[in-house]
């Protein structure tokens, strides 16, 4: 876990920031999100908690060469759900590519926090596809995909694999 003092030195908030929020809050700390993000959440696949998440994750990533390590337990306290619901929520964001998620280990073996990063929100590598009559899914614009990637994404618009298969022959 990043201890809350460890943000890097001279990351005072702007004179806006302050002008706006007050300074007691910015001197609290502050994030920047792209404004983006927020107003294309839907388009991204993301609901609120997803959003929360990436909000945690962006909190405490401090230095564009340090990617954000926070452990699943802060994170839920944070924001009042379980760890296993924050680690399902994780691995989906990663799965589909909105986040990279990399293990990292103690010199003991033993498992620390993951490392996270923003890559594939950063590279708009996703597409929505909504279509009347099914369920709208983000695809990953990728060369390949992961079979059980693929086969979720199926799953999701309500088709069975034959179906698909059929679809582009």
């Amino acid at each position: 876990m990043q201890a809350k003092d460890s943000k890097p030195a001279g990351t005072s908030p702007p004179k806006l920031i302050a002008a706006k929020w007050g300074k007691p809050l910015a001197d609290a700390g502050w994030t920047a999100i792209p404004d983006t993000i927020i107003q294309n959440q839907r388009k991204l696949g993301l609901d609120a908690l997803d959003l929360a998440i990436l909000l945690q994750l962006a909190v405490c990533w401090w230095s564009p060469d340090r990617p954000p390590f926070p452990g699943r337990d802060r994170i839920a306290a944070n924001i009042g759900v379980t760890s296993r619901t924050v680690q399902r929520r994780l691995n989906r964001l990663a799965k589909v590519g909105l986040i990279s998620k990399v293990a990292r280990h103690a010199p003991s073996g033993r498992q620390n926090s993951n490392q996270y990063g923003f890559a594939g929100l950063m590279k708009g590598s996703h597409v929505r596809l909504a279509c009347e009559g099914r369920t709208p899914v983000t695809v990953p614009m990728h060369d390949t995909l992961d079979r059980g990637t693929l086969r979720s994404i199926i799953r999701t618009v309500g088709l069975e694999v034959e179906e698909f298969v059929a679809l582009l022959g």
